[in-house]
């Protein structure tokens, strides 16, 4: 079973909640959410040694800030209240990918409501959300951005970050130049119009107006120049998508969120990562006898650990990511990208510290123990690593805040979608009917092709194609691009903020874009 199926059968009460000690206190609205971090900020004590780790990340996010523009008075005020030992810090994180999903830029906005909520009982609270630019980028998603297209292969208009290897961290990539963001904004453009052209096409009416059009151009404008102005400022890939969250999130949507980079911060916490790499044998124990447990419940797709296992990457030189295992007093590892031999001595940990990346649970690991935030929005895709990170905890006595995973579920009839949406009514079908009815026609033109009729055959599996396309399209988790397009990037902001105060998380919601009524 996936997790987010778990917590969702929890959440109804449909099933007992048999992993309780690592998910915590499973929240479905606003209210609960915010009970849940008064009563976990009300348990945390606050040391010196906390209490330093903050000051030093304010003023790593200051300077993240002043060089990055976003340095608003909001984001100031911020900063001063990491100082204070009483603050509430709600946390969340995630890789600079390239113009992020819903589910990455959504965690943002449920951080600032939560804490608005908090704000409004009287307490101070910071939003903090980490960019895990020291990740590399192998995962495709770290790389490229899809709004549903069905001119495009497969129903979906990639933009993509090219790049000579897939084995570099986000800040040793380069920087897309001007050329290739002009590519982008061309592309985005001739989506506009061969869409609009489609649909009113289908339509048989002008369902997108001119007006509307011009719209949407606007919209691409306003993207392309603030990719000028950032690109302008970039100094690697990972630099360039880190500018785009702080922009869109400190300047367009005028939050208070402080934003760290790991690749700056990693050496704060040298004795949190102390603490794990001493403790290295209870750390693979516990890793994977808690693995063990969860996967009796949900599916989990990373390994056991080695008793020598080392839960931080070290960075070579050559800008790839090493694993290291620990040998006696040394961690060593072997690059497989140069051939360099790694050899670090554990005692030294000064030495090479800001040259380490978490992984998915030492991350949650040194980070929550370092700086003890009340909660930490997530999305779903970390929640295996998360729970074993959790059960980890507990066996070290490390601070753990509660965890609230969110996506949110959401329909509109945006260019993309609309086109795929209409060409379902001129079928006569409903999304719900596409998989059955790509199964017939394959059924048929098996049979079409046993019997020589070439002609048709290729008529039905034009048809296959098309209707792949179609469910493609509609099944796209689109890049933010693509609501900033069809909305625009305020009322984005305003519409996941107001599905938020009024909802149960678990509830779905259809937001009409284009005003065109769509039925089967």
């Amino acid at each position: 079973m996936e997790i987010e199926e778990y917590y969702k059968l929890i959440s109804s009460k449909k099933q007992k909640n048999f992993l309780a000690e690592f998910t915590g206190p499973i929240a479905i609205n606003l209210k609960e959410v915010v009970d849940i971090a008064m009563q976990s900020h009300s348990k945390i004590l606050i040391d010196g040694h906390t209490r330093s780790n903050r000051i030093k990340i304010a003023k790593i996010s200051e300077k993240f800030h002043r060089k990055a523009n976003t340095l608003t008075p909001k984001v100031r005020y911020s900063l001063e209240l990491l100082a204070n030992k009483d603050v509430v810090i709600i946390e969340s994180a995630h890789q600079p990918t390239l113009f992020p999903y819903s589910g990455t830029m959504v965690k943002p906005v449920l951080a600032h409501i939560i804490a608005e909520s908090l704000r409004e009982k009287g307490l101070s609270v910071v939003e903090l959300f980490g960019l895990l630019d020291t990740d590399d980028i192998k995962t495709g998603w770290h790389r490229r951005t899809h709004l549903p297209d069905m001119s495009s292969k497969d129903g979906i208009l990639v933009i993509r970050k090219d790049v000579t290897s897939k084995k570099m961290i986000f800040n040793v990539v380069s920087a897309p130049d001007n050329k290739e963001i002009t590519e982008w904004k061309d592309a985005l453009v001739n989506w506009v119009r061969r869409n609009r052209k489609a649909i009113n096409r289908i339509a048989g009416e002008e369902v997108i107006s001119g007006a509307k059009e011009k719209f949407f151009f606007e919209q691409i404008k306003e993207i392309f120049n603030l990719w000028r102005n950032i690109q302008a400022q970039a100094d690697s890939y990972g630099s360039f998508n880190s500018l785009f969250l702080t922009h869109v999130i400190n300047n367009y949507w005028d939050y208070p969120t402080l934003f760290i980079p790991y690749s700056s911060c990693i050496s704060v916490f040298e004795k949190e990562i102390s603490v794990l790499i001493e403790k290295g044998e209870k750390y693979a124990e516990s890793h994977n006898r808690h693995r063990t447990s969860i996967k009796r419940h949900i599916n989990i797709n990373f390994t056991k650990v080695a008793q020598n296992h080392v839960p931080f990457w070290y960075i070579c030189n050559c800008g790839v990511k090493v694993r290291l295992f620990k040998e006696k007093e040394s961690l060593e590892g072997y690059c497989e990208n140069c051939g360099a031999k790694i050899v670090l001595n554990i005692k030294e940990i000064k030495s090479y510290s800001r040259r380490l990346s978490p992984y998915a649970i030492s991350r949650h690991l040194i980070f929550f123990e370092g700086l003890k935030p009340s909660m930490y929005v997530s999305g779903w895709g970390a929640m295996p690593f998360t729970l074993v990170a959790k059960g980890i905890a507990n066996d070290l006595n490390l601070h753990f805040p509660p965890i609230i995973p969110f996506r949110i579920r959401e329909k509109y009839d945006g260019i993309g979608q609309l086109r795929p949406l209409l060409e379902l009514k001129r079928r006569g079908l409903s999304p719900l009917e596409i998989e059955n009815e790509m199964g017939r026609l394959e059924i048929m033109s098996k049979k079409l092709r046993e019997e020589g009729r070439l002609k048709e055959y290729k008529k039905v599996k034009k048809e296959i194609r098309d209707l792949k396309a179609i469910k493609n399209a509609l099944d796209c988790y689109p890049s933010i691009l693509d609501y900033w397009i069809n909305f625009g990037i305020r009322k984005t902001r305003d519409n996941w903020e107001e599905f938020i105060k009024a909802h149960n998380f678990w509830d779905e919601t259809t937001i009409s874009c284009l005003s065109v009524h769509y039925e089967k």
